[in-house]
């Protein structure tokens, strides 16, 4: 519940987090330069983009940078539900995180957005704006996600692309949706942005939600709510496999392991 830059408990200025990454604003170009032939055609690839393949373009550079400049093309340069410009904030709705009530804090409107911040927002907004995100003790997450797939009231995605998820064991939906490029991929994803070395400025626990919506009120003078955690039981080799799923969020985020 800090302002953080990668260091638990503590906020502090870090001049590389503005640095220019060379390479990548070199590979881009003035976007009064492009001609309507290369829009065109940035369009054409854009669009046909779906979720593996957004993933694609964030784990290469140069992609990405290409990825920007279509959307600043079509005068978009971030995922707007997920920024409030006025108050200059992103938020990064990692998923099963108290995501909709920090969402309300913070004044977001519009469709929610589990997109990573590579795919979020340009390098320019990252870097000038406050980045907010909540992470969480990595199983509990998994376990909240599979309980939300799972339950009655449950209409999204997820349902159009497998019907049968509300009969799912839990040990099944680990095998599917560890696939998956967005789903219960691990906390670490959320945590930066490829064009850029600075890390988010506030970074809320879960366990602690209400004292850590405390702090970012004191600087943002808004309000939020406290989320109650949820519980299950689970078998140990799934509790094994899971571990070793979300290994880095264990180590960077500090959570001790399951015993």
């Amino acid at each position: 519940g800090h302002r953080d830059r990668g260091q638990r408990g503590e906020y502090h200025k870090n001049d590389r987090g503005r640095q220019e990454d060379r390479g990548c604003d070199q590979s881009a170009v003035q976007i009064g330069k492009v001609t309507s032939s290369v829009a065109n055609k940035l369009r054409i690839i854009m669009g046909i983009l779906r979720n593996s393949a957004l993933k694609q373009v964030e784990n290469r550079k140069r992609l990405l940078v290409a990825y920007h400049l279509y959307r600043s093309l079509i005068g978009k340069p971030a995922i707007e539900s997920s920024v409030n410009h006025e108050k200059k904030i992103i938020f990064v709705h990692n998923p099963k995180v108290a995501g909709t009530s920090i969402r309300d804090l913070l004044g977001l409107k519009g469709n929610i957005s589990h997109l990573t911040p590579g795919l979020l927002v340009n390098k320019r907004l990252w870097e000038e704006y406050d980045v907010v995100i909540a992470v969480r003790e990595p199983i509990e997450r998994f376990i909240s996600s599979y309980n939300y797939h799972t339950s009655e009231r449950y209409d999204g995605y997820y349902l159009k692309k497998y019907p049968d998820i509300k009969s799912w064991t839990i040990e099944k939906y680990f095998r599917i949706f560890s696939r998956e490029p967005f789903g219960i991929i691990p906390q670490i994803h959320y945590l930066s942005h490829p064009l850029s070395l600075k890390r988010p400025d506030f970074i809320l626990r879960y366990e602690n939600l209400k004292r850590d919506i405390d702090l970012l009120i004191d600087v943002l003078n808004e309000s939020g709510n406290r989320v109650n955690r949820q519980q299950f039981i689970l078998n140990k080799d799934l509790i094994r496999k899971l571990v070793d799923f979300y290994r880095e969020d264990y180590r960077e985020l500090d959570y001790p392991l399951p015993k």
